[in-house]
């Protein structure tokens, strides 16, 4: 056996975070009937049989954690799929380990297949595709997965599309952080993808701005006299303010990060905040105003929350494990202090103190206190400890703890013996919206918050345990995320104790206890793009959008800009369509608003509230529309699984919810078809709930009886489970097109899209697509639009990918589309974090015409372009670049805008190559003859006898003839009297053409004249007839 072990860690750190989709540019796959495939890039030592000099495998470079004994990568001759070795990897702990492979070429545009063999004998393991530009700068990344563990070798595969700008890849096998593996890989190809039977043409990405904004933020903390947020965006921006007179001191992009709920005040005077997607922790100097990253946390990537201590410690708490980590500031270490509870997923809230780690975990919901010095944990008991409920926040003043479970229960504890002292649960007139004041520095027994009830301001005294509404004091109907006290040192309040206040709206708040006056303060914030998190067309033809955490957006296609982007509204997660309405299933209890199209937009009225689902629902991403009614498929809330199917008959205005249609699974999908709703579900439930199920069902309910007909599996050939029925709809061949993601019968995760007659369930056509892909959400649909041009365009496998319904030959257009839909012309609008973007159908043709190929010298006429997309549909060429050229330039002209301006007389041609979206084509040829004017003809008749009688050519008497017919001619011209002008024309014709007079001219004069003297003539002739 020949195996070596990697003895020292690299030194560089590599992202491997799933970008979103790049800006693809001319890179999106394109498909044609006369496309070829692209050649095969070699991977070098792609079966590990190079064994090398033995000090590394060649061809090869690790990615490796600081080294242990549970750590391993090797070449080994104890297994292998072909040859006489393989690659042996081994993750014996909690962090992350791979090798990633040489650099090989790719073209932008083009789809490659990767493949490895692989025998995964426990865990999981990931295949990593990384393009970089010809800077060696990386563009994007995208994984697929294996964890189907399994004594068979098994192909681990990865389809994706290199980005525009990409001229190498490489490969990384990668076993992650999230458990322990061991596997074995040989005999890795990469192949570009051939053509497939989907015509389909593409232009350059259309990029129409950030299309859902908002000014929010999900953190904050205030201390020092400075206020200090990071807003929600793509990316956030941390702020520091003056927290007198809310002045923005600073501010910052923090890249890579979108959402900040941790924000933490060090003992060393800096500011800590950490976001919920890269696991970094990030440090702001006041003094300096600099901001800097610290490191990731070895715990998990989704940062909750942060609490500081006074000697030098912050304490994070994270998702999905429940885990809580340690960062010594005067070290600059880390520490993994691991799960709070095994069997919960979130850790949502930590507070400290001296002695003790306080952290609320989630689904269900518990309290727990940690020794700091000793590490043992003790449960805290609460009133709902063990509920379907959230432990968020916790804080320590005055010798009592304050805890918010959910969004608004509050309890408040006796910290030293755990004594449940007040408990405010829903729905108590008196409920708190989320944070507690630090004690008053005028009556230290006083604490404040808000009440999310009223928006009254609250005292709560903890000597006297008594909760006291100061009434008519009324702060902004919006959740405060910090408070601090204050003392402004100019101004009106100059001088006096102020409790500051920061929303998560972004306003500013001063609140003063002597006269109880409230001031509100609107920091000057710019609104920054959120991601998109919902996107339909609606049959307005207009574009409706919601936002991650807020926002609502409209787009109006016609006149390519947005109608409305309203900064604060519920989280969109679904929008169905009825009777011209527009509904919008928001995430919070499933409440659903309606829209009036017809009607302006006014907050709190249109849209209106139009029914609350709740029923233990959360999110209502399913829409489907059919006779009057509305259905809406819905994920269970947090901690349950039992999801639900909701309908709504307009004619009687009655809403109806059937909870748990499929036991213990939430409804993913629906449609409408022959009078019966057609359903599919998840296996997964709300947040922190783990599956009680485990294969996913379409379901058969009946709108007239309000009953469920019938529960099935769908039978694919191939797959041999369903975990998620992405979304369901009707084809235009009549059947029930759908897709799935699920496993094979040897544990390969897989999709497949499928065509069922929805009568007998019968599956008529089917194809299994991207194995190995991860699912990405396990709640939001994999869409399905059929196309004008017969094609079916979907999201499966989050992917862009479109298929022909009739061959079910597919392709990939593109990599990360969660989100898009069809517009009018065939292109596709999809979202790009917050960004809306246009996928515009290739231009294919072009035409040019002119009304008349024959113009007069002087004269000016107006070329017509018309254009014909890839669909066959028109082109609008408003935006194309025009370029049009003219053979000869000395008889004709073209400008910028397509006008002719003939110069003389002669043929000449035109035409126009044409720029639209990064397509080029070019145009057929319009030729066209430009005739001289009459004066023209005259001048160069006259000029040519003058020319031949000088040089002898022409002799008297038949010059004086000829000279005096010529004189005549022109004096008729000049006075516009064209019959007189041909009457002389005609005499001097005659005069020339005589026998007598052949002895007076030359036979080469003759032939000039009679040449110059027919054009003049037919010239005059087409002035007397017009």
């Amino acid at each position: 056996m020949n195996s070596w072990i990697k003895k020292t860690a690299i030194l560089f750190v590599y992202s491997m975070s799933v970008s979103s989709l790049a800006p693809l540019g001319s890179g999106f796959a394109q498909s044609t009937p006369e496309m070829v495939s692209n050649s095969s890039p070699v991977i070098n030592n792609a079966g590990f049989e190079d064994l090398g000099n033995g000090s590394e495998i060649p061809g090869w470079t690790y990615y490796w954690s600081p080294l242990t004994d549970e750590y391993s990568i090797s070449v080994t001759d104890s297994k292998s799929y072909e040859g006489n070795y393989a690659l042996k990897m081994v993750d014996g702990g909690p962090k992350s380990l791979g090798l990633i492979s040489s650099s090989f070429p790719v073209t932008e545009g083009t789809s490659y297949v990767s493949s490895v063999k692989t025998l995964l004998e426990q865990g999981s393991v990931a295949m990593i595709v990384y393009y970089y530009d010809a800077n060696h700068k990386e563009i994007s990344n995208s994984r697929a997965s294996l964890s189907s563990v399994s004594s068979d070798w098994l192909d681990l595969t990865h389809e994706g599309v290199a980005p525009p700008g990409a001229v190498t890849a490489k490969i990384m096998l990668y076993s992650g952080t999230a458990g322990y593996s061991t596997a074995y890989f040989d005999h890795m190809t990469v192949s570009a993808a051939t053509a497939a039977d989907v015509p389909v043409a593409f232009g350059d990405p259309i990029d129409l701005g950030a299309a859902t904004k908002t000014v929010k933020t999900s953190g904050a903390a205030m201390a020092n006299g400075e206020v200090y947020f990071a807003t929600n965006g793509t990316p956030s921006t941390f702020y520091a303010l003056d927290a007198a007179t809310g002045q923005v001191l600073y501010s910052s992009p923090v890249q890579g990060v979108n959402t900040v709920y941790g924000v933490a005040f060090g003992s060393d005077g800096n500011v800590y905040l950490s976001g919920v997607e890269n696991g970094m922790l990030y440090r702001y100097s006041p003094a300096a105003k600099t901001l800097e990253s610290v490191g990731v946390n070895p715990s998990e990537k989704l940062v909750w929350d942060l609490a500081a201590t006074s000697d030098g410690k912050i304490y994070g708490a994270t998702y999905p494990n429940s885990k809580i980590f340690e960062y010594d500031i005067a070290s600059n270490q880390f520490r993994d202090l691991g799960s709070v509870r095994e069997d919960v997923m979130y850790a949502r809230g930590i507070g400290v103190t001296d002695r003790y780690i306080y952290v609320g975990v989630g689904n269900p919901a518990y309290l727990y206190k940690i020794d700091r010095q000793t590490g043992e944990k003790s449960e805290v008991k609460l009133p709902n400890s063990g509920a379907n409920d959230m432990i968020a926040d916790i804080w320590s003043y005055n010798g009592k703890l304050f805890v918010r479970s959910g969004a608004t229960t509050l309890f408040i504890l006796d910290e030293e013996s755990e004594e449940v002292l007040q408990s405010l649960p829903w729905p108590s007139p008196t409920r708190f919206d989320s944070m507690i004041s630090p004690p008053s520095p005028l009556d230290r027994d006083l604490v404040y918050f808000r009440n999310v009830v009223n928006s009254e301001l609250v005292t709560y005294n903890t000597a006297t345990n008594e909760i006291i509404p100061l009434e008519g004091v009324v702060l902004p109907n919006s959740t405060v995320r910090a408070y601090d006290w204050v003392t402004p040192q100019t101004g009106h309040k100059a001088g006096k104790t102020l409790l500051a206040m920061v929303t998560e709206k972004l306003e500013y708040v001063l609140f003063d206890p002597e006269d109880q006056s409230v001031e509100t303060i609107m920091p000057e914030i710019e609104a920054e793009g959120i991601d998109i998190q919902s996107l339909e067309m609606g049959p307005d033809g207009k574009l409706y959008m919601g936002g991650f955490h807020t926002a609502l957006s409209i787009f109006d296609p016609k006149s390519n800009a947005y109608e409305l982007q309203e900064r604060v509204f519920p989280q969109i997660e679904g929008i169905g369509f009825l009777n011209d309405k527009i509904y919008f299933g928001t995430y919070g209890g499933a409440v659903i608003y309606k829209y009036d199209p017809s009607q302006p937009y006014k907050k709190d009225v249109n849209p209106s509230l139009a029914f609350n689902i709740e029923d233990g629902q959360s999110r209502p991403f399913a829409f489907a529309t059919g006779e009057d009614q509305l259905f809406i498929g819905t994920i269970a809330d947090y901690g349950l699984v039992k999801g639900a199917l909701t309908m709504y008959d307009e004619p009687t205005d009655t809403w109806t919810t059937i909870p748990d249609i499929v036991e213990n699974q939430s409804v993913m999908s629906v449609a409408y078809k022959d009078g019966l709703v057609y359903g599919g579900t998840t296996i997964h439930g709300g947040g922190g709930s783990t599956p009680a199920a485990s294969e996913a069902k379409m379901f058969i309910f009946d709108p007239k009886t309000k009953s469920k007909v019938k529960e099935f599996s769908p039978a694919i050939p191939g797959m041999a489970s369903h975990q998620l029925i992405g979304d369901l709809k009707e084809g235009p061949d009549g059947r029930l097109w759908g897709v799935t993601w699920g496993k094979t019968a040897s544990g390969t995760t897989v999709y497949s899209v499928f065509a069922m007659d929805a009568a007998s369930q019968v599956i008529e056509k089917s194809k299994l697509l991207y194995p190995n892909a991860p699912s990405g959400s396990t709640w939001r649909p994999y869409f399905l639009r059929f196309g004008d041009d017969g094609l079916l365009y979907t999201t499966v496998g989050r992917t862009l990918t479109v298929i022909n319904p009739e061959t079910m030959a597919s392709k990939k257009i593109a990599d990360n589309v969660h989100l898009m839909t069809l517009a009018e012309d065939g292109g596709i609008y999809y979202a790009e974090g917050s960004h809306l973007k246009k996928l515009p159908v290739a231009l294919k043709e072009v035409a040019l015409k002119l009304d008349t190929s024959v113009l007069t010298a002087g004269e000016q006429a107006q070329l017509a372009m018309s254009g014909t997309l890839f669909n066959g549909k028109p082109a609008d060429l408003a935006q194309a670049s025009i370029n049009y050229t003219s053979s000869d330039e000395s008889i004709i002209t073209v400008s910028d805008s397509g006008s002719i301006q003939a110069i003389r007389a002669g043929r000449a041609e035109v035409q126009a190559a044409v720029v639209l979206n990064g397509v080029s084509v070019r145009s057929n040829s319009v030729v066209v003859e430009v005739r001289a004017t009459a004066e023209q003809v005259m001048e160069q008749l006259q000029q040519e006898f003058n020319l031949r009688a000088a040089s002898g050519e022409i002799l008297k008497p038949l010059e004086n003839q000829l000279a005096n017919s010529l004189k005549q001619t022109e004096h008729h011209l000049l006075k516009r009297q064209v019959a007189q002008a041909i009457h002389h024309l005609e005499k001097f014709t005659r005069d020339l053409e005589d026998p007598k007079m052949n002895a007076y001219i030359t036979p080469a004069a003759k032939e000039a004249l009679e040449l110059q003297a027919a054009e003049l003539l037919d010239t005059l002739n087409q002035q007397l007839d017009s």
